[in-house]
């Protein structure tokens, strides 16, 4: 990000216009147009249903390479496959939320859902719940206070994921000490 943004003081103003930086790194999620919306529907169906397709696969890649090699999985393959998901979700997002909202709604959620979950299927699926329902917070929280919104759902996302981590802590501290 920091290069990039070094790489933007360089530009020729006369011949490309760019977007602000807050644009860049918190997107623009107010002014998404419905052709936009379409394609980012398409590509999450896509998306998902080469996830579910895999989804076997892929949680035996992510968590034992070596067992995935001995059970047939063409780990090359399957690696191509997962990194260009990624990539493609990342893309297709950039404009609409920005770098920091990316990399926020791809680690804060799951990291909220960890906390709760002790299998994959569970962390995704509350991962997934975490991540839309603090975002639609954070747009109703933003609109009221008349904040930025990418800034504002990343603020959500990050004191509701220090708030459970410090209950959770507390709560099996509590637990430990009345097992004793």
């Amino acid at each position: 990000m920091a290069l990039g943004v070094i790489f933007m003081c360089y530009m020729d103003r006369s011949v490309i216009v760019p977007s602000s930086y807050e644009s860049i790194l918190f997107g623009n999620m107010l002014l998404i147009d419905s052709t936009k919306l379409l394609v980012m529907g398409i590509m999450t169906a896509v998306v998902l249903s080469v996830m579910a397709f895999f989804y076997r696969d892929l949680m035996i890649l992510t968590f034992d390479r070596i067992h995935a090699k001995v059970s047939g999985i063409n780990t090359d393959i399957l690696d191509l496959i997962l990194y260009i998901l990624i990539a493609v979700t990342c893309v297709m997002v950039a404009n609409v939320v920005g770098i920091v909202m990316i990399m926020a709604l791809m680690t804060i959620p799951a990291a909220m859902a960890n906390l709760f979950s002790k299998d994959l299927r569970g962390t995704m699926l509350l991962g997934t719940f975490f991540a839309v329902v603090l975002s639609i917070m954070g747009l109703f929280l933003s609109l009221s206070m008349d904040t930025p919104p990418g800034a504002t759902v990343v603020l959500i996302l990050s004191a509701v994921f220090v708030f459970l981590l410090l209950s959770k802590k507390m709560m099996d501290r509590h637990g430990s000490r009345r097992s004793e």
